[in-house]
């Protein structure tokens, strides 16, 4: 909170903080949503929360020896390369939605399957931490392959570099239904427990 004040020669300016919290989301013990605050910072306003997400994390390794494997964050504020390093070096997923700018950017839909370049829809298989990559492949029972004009030279399964765009493709692509579930379900669920 803050107040606007006047300094001699100065102009106005606005002094304030805010509260940044990591929360476990605690499922099974109780029909209500529960979260337990695991690391909380107080920050000047202009501090993005992205900033503190890695920090919080390497707290939770070292204080309680203990770090979530999935972090729903808040739209797209939490930079790529964070996303990434977190992938790569402590293999946690990192799951935020696409900010409209980036949306309008990318060649993914979150809300649609990616498909094979004949246009038949592919779901998730896995991912490979390995290679860095995505697969998905042809899981419908009734495929358009049988009429593909590629179907005797085609695998049926296709890879997809996360490097080439870290939010959507991350740990955990954001058009799957694990994805979806997680950016859409959990993430209200979090803004309505925040309240305390």
């Amino acid at each position: 909170m803050g107040a606007r004040s006047r300094r001699p020669g100065k102009t106005r300016f606005f002094v304030g903080y805010k509260k940044h919290t990591l929360r476990l989301w605690i499922s099974g013990h109780t029909p209500a949503i529960m979260f337990a605050p695991l690391v909380s910072w107080a920050t000047p306003a202009h501090v993005p929360e992205g900033y503190l997400l890695k920090p919080s994390l390497w707290y939770c390794r070292e204080r309680i020896h203990w770090w979530p494997q999935v972090v729903v964050g808040d739209m797209g504020y939490i930079h790529q390369e964070t996303k990434r390093w977190l992938r790569t070096n402590w293999e946690i997923a990192v799951l935020t939605r696409l900010k409209a700018d980036m949306q309008l950017a990318s060649p993914y839909r979150h809300d649609l399957p990616m498909r094979c370049a004949q246009g038949q829809a592919l779901g998730w298989l896995n991912y490979d931490a390995q290679e860095g990559q995505q697969w998905f492949g042809v899981l419908e029972a009734q495929p358009l392959c049988a009429a593909c004009w590629q179907r005797s030279g085609c695998p049926r399964e296709f890879a997809y570099e996360v490097a080439r765009h870290e939010t959507f493709l991350g740990m955990i692509p954001l058009n799957t239904k694990a994805g979806w579930k997680l950016v859409h379900s959990a993430r209200s669920w979090i803004e309505a427990g925040a309240i305390l």
